[in-house]
């Protein structure tokens, strides 16, 4: 994410040497649930979120598909750590070019069957 100007987001770091094909192995990250923390720039880290997801979706093509609260945490530095990549898809391709050149942009793709 930092190449493309999201220094703000980071992820655990991997440890190959006890990762599987279908296992995945992590170290620890400090931090607090970004639903939980009372921290003053929560909100900003909201929009850190939508434009991590965003670029994931519209740039990179590959997509965390398990966006729910205990997988986002407040790091101690003030950055938003994206949790549990468990579950990742391949954005087909096509797909994100026709969001990016709807006149509705993602929102008309928030709708089953409108982004055809």
């Amino acid at each position: 994410m930092a190449a493309r100007g999201l220094d703000a987001v980071t992820t655990a770091e991997a440890v190959e040497a006890l990762s599987l094909d279908k296992l995945l192995v992590t170290k620890w990250v400090d931090g607090e649930r970004l639903a939980e923390s009372h921290a003053e720039d929560v909100g900003r880290l909201v929009g850190v979120a939508i434009n991590a997801y965003l670029t994931m979706y519209l740039d990179i093509g590959l997509l965390h598909c398990d966006p729910h609260p205990g997988n986002f945490l407040r790091t101690p530095d003030g950055r938003l750590c994206i949790l549990d990549f468990g579950m990742v898809t391949k954005v087909p391709e096509g797909v994100n070019y026709k969001v990016r050149t709807r006149k509705h942009g993602v929102a008309a793709c928030c709708f089953p069957g409108s982004c055809r």
